[in-house]
């Protein structure tokens, strides 16, 4: 049970049914004249929070850390007579209904019975709350000004950072190969010649002696060797190359619809009179 002291807590708490679900938040509290107990609660249900529908503040509703919890179902409470109330106050039709589609009777509530079952279902008044009072007064201001709504969406922003893809090093190493090449050598040979004696040549003392005569012969021979020349010069560098990549991705946005009401309070009154 809601007392009166909780009736400031209320404002704007979340309000879920029996099973949990949500079924919105508060709206304005109504609490009866005589015992100053809350008795209604008027729930915001709707996209924008626009439709209110009221709920019972029976034994059974509990108000702990910002949410109320009530007996009534969800479906009850949206399928709820819509009430308009008159300065303030539920008339007599009004809660007398309201008490016929939730199947509570009166003397459930406060137990009277007979004559004042009427009397007591039309003392039923809104309580308002500091809060409620200051948006009551604002929604009062802003009569006659436009409602807004500001729409927003997700951009796609794109931007480019730099990531290593690769190392390039220059490595030496020593490789062995055969090389043939042909060199022209010469040597020296002996080729005998002779020639006869001219005219009368007087002998020596060699004669009839043993002689001998050496000749050097020469020949050339490949000598092979080997020194280290530099030869070529590797280098590296670097070149920037651009190109367009596609980049996909997925943004939400918002999307702003319009509902439009043309059912009067007088219009409702009538159809569930009916």
């Amino acid at each position: 049970m809601i007392s009166r002291d909780q009736v400031q807590m209320l404002s704007g708490a979340k309000v879920i049914d029996r099973t949990g679900d949500k079924v919105g938040s508060v709206g304005q509290i109504y609490v009866d004249d005589q015992t100053g107990q809350p008795a209604w609660v008027a729930v915001r249900t709707g996209m924008f929070g626009m439709t209110e529908s009221l709920a019972p503040l029976d034994r059974d509703a509990t108000l702990s850390e910002g949410t109320l919890r009530i007996s009534a179902s969800k479906q009850q409470v949206k399928d709820a007579p819509q009430i308009e109330p008159e300065s303030g106050h539920l008339s007599e039709w009004s809660a007398a209904e309201l008490y016929r589609y939730y199947n509570m009777p009166y003397s459930s509530r406060l137990g009277d019975t007979g004559d004042r079952r009427q009397q007591q279902a039309a003392n039923l008044r809104r309580s308002e709350t500091t809060a409620q009072r200051d948006t009551a007064a604002q929604s009062m201001a802003d009569k006659g000004k436009n409602l807004n709504l500001t729409r927003y969406e997700e951009q796609l922003r794109v931007g480019k950072e730099q990531v290593e893809t690769g190392h390039v090093r220059l490595r030496k190493h020593v490789v062995t190969e055969d090389v043939n090449v042909r060199v022209p050598i010469s040597h020296e040979e002996v080729r005998v010649e002779r020639t006869p004696v001219k005219g009368t040549a007087r002998a020596t003392q060699h004669e009839f002696a043993d002689e001998s005569v050496d000749m050097t012969l020469h020949a050339e021979r490949p000598v092979v060797s080997k020194e280290s020349v530099p030869v070529e010069e590797v280098h590296l560098t670097k070149e920037t190359r651009t190109e367009e990549q596609p980049v996909r991705g997925t943004v939400r946005k918002e999307r702003i619809e319009v509902e439009e009401g043309t059912e009067t309070a007088t219009d409702r009154e009538r159809r569930y009179r009916q």
